[in-house]
Parts: structure tokens; C-alpha cells; sequence
């Protein structure tokens, strides 16, 4: 990973709201679909993600993992991952 690239993700990892993403995207000049959504997986630590129909479009696995990412349950399945590795 980039030094630009961990910058984003660092930065992406305090929004809480679509708006918040969308300025931190704009601000690094991220405008590509794959590239939002693998920096977005990047925050939550690359979840495996399954989709129920099919395989979307960019612009739609884009959306359903901001979705996923906005929920912040990312957050609480990294610090119980965090916590059983220190125990």
C-alpha cells in the first residue's frame, strides 16, 4: 500500500457518514469506483463479501460496501479480532 493510500484509508477510518467519505475521496482525488471500494475494504480489514444475485457493477458494489462500511459493525468485528489476538 501507497503512502497516499494509507493516508485515505487513515483518513476514511474517522467517517461516520457518506458525506464525510465522499470529502475524504474528493480531497485525495479518488474518483474511480473499484478504487473507493477497495480502500473502503481496506479500513474495515477486507471482509469477504458475498453478493445474492449475481455480480454487480462497479458503481453498485461501490454502494453496498459504503453501505456496509457506514453501518460501523467493521469497527466491533476488528476490536474483538484485536482483543482475542492480545488474549
Amino acid at each position: 500500500m501507497s503512502m497516499e493510500e494509507r493516508l485515505v484509508v487513515g483518513a476514511l477510518g474517522s467517517c461516520t457518514n457518506r458525506k464525510e467519505v465522499e470529502m475524504v475521496f474528493n480531497r485525495f482525488n479518488v474518483i474511480d469506483f473499484d478504487e473507493k471500494t477497495d480502500l473502503l475494504l481496506s479500513v474495515m480489514d477486507n471482509p469477504e463479501l458475498f453478493f445474492s444475485v449475481g455480480e454487480p457493477n462497479p458503481e453498485q458494489k461501490y454502494e453496498l460496501v459504503l453501505e456496509s462500511f457506514l453501518s460501523m459493525s467493521w469497527k466491533f468485528a476488528l476490536m474483538c479480532k484485536r482483543g482475542s489476538a492480545n488474549g
